[in-house]
Formats: C-alpha cells, structure tokens, sequence
C-alpha cells in the first residue's frame, strides 16, 4: 500500500482550462486515427493513440499551420512525466521492453508511440500524460498533454491562422 502512496505522488492535480492543439486540418472534434505527425520541418503517417495539447500557443503551432483549437480537458487520472518517469511505469517498461527510456524527459513522448505501453497506461485508469517536450522552433520546453480519449476534450474555439 505505501508504494501505490507513493506512487499517486506523479499524478498532476492542477492542468490549466485552455490547451491548445494546431492542425493543418478543421475539424469538429478530436479522433484516434492514423494521421501525421508533423515537426518543424518535416511529417510522418503514425497510428496515433493520444491526442497531444500543450498549455503554449507558441508550441502548438509547431505541429500545424491552418487552424488552432482551443480546448479543456476532463481526465481523471492524469499521470505526470514532465519530469521523469515514475517507478512503477519505468520498471514496467524496462521488464517488457528493455532499456527503451528516452535519456531526456523531453523525449518521454515517444514511449506513447506504443500501443502496448498506451494499453499499459489504459488498464490502471490513467486517461492523460503530461510530459516535457522541446522546442526547435524556441529552443526552450514546453509542457505537452497526450489525451487517450477524445471524447475528454472539449472544443472551445477554433482559430484560423492566417
């Protein structure tokens, strides 16, 4: 029972009510789909199995162009990486995948790549991670939500980028 204590330690209790999400698409709501994965300068086709919000505008716009959305969400369980990995999390991924932790918080985010570690997540109630990520653009990091269910994002308003 302690190490589940200390383990409820990395959930984050505040996130802030507006996070931003860039796309080249317009949209009326979120979906888990393949899509692309856009950096600065450069796109890939991925199965996506979050959604990803950050609390910067700035940020956001380094994964879009045309439309910015300008969300809430409503997770429950929202599990902090934005530092490092919890213990539990990382003696899991170690004994299923070996020594796959990115070096730098910062690139966390591609652990959630993996279907079996997004199922991993799933099976113990967590809908929400929050990571580090960095900024080419900015050279500095930001903080990133990856939502599991896209039916926990709520659309607020939708900004054409001009």
């Amino acid at each position: 029972m302690k190490y589940f204590k200390i383990f409820e330690e990395y959930y984050k209790k505040n996130i802030p009510t507006e996070l931003y999400h860039t796309s080249n698409f317009l949209f009326d709501k979120f979906e888990l789909k393949s899509g692309y994965r856009t950096h600065l300068v450069s796109s890939e086709k991925v199965d996506s199995y979050a959604i990803y919000l950050t609390d910067g505008l700035s940020a956001s716009k380094e994964y879009g162009e045309n439309y910015t959305y300008v969300c809430e969400i409503n997770c429950n369980r929202v599990l902090d990486w934005s530092s490092y990995i919890d213990d539990r999390s990382y003696s899991w991924i170690t004994s299923n995948f070996g020594e796959i932790i990115p070096h730098n918080s910062d690139e966390y985010w591609t652990l959630l790549d993996d279907k079996r570690v997004i199922d991993y997540l799933n099976n113990r109630g967590i809908d929400c991670v929050v990571f580090t990520e960095f900024s080419e653009a900015t050279n500095d990091t930001f903080t990133a939500y990856a939502v599991f269910n896209p039916n926990n994002i709520k659309i607020i308003n939708v900004i054409k980028i001009d």
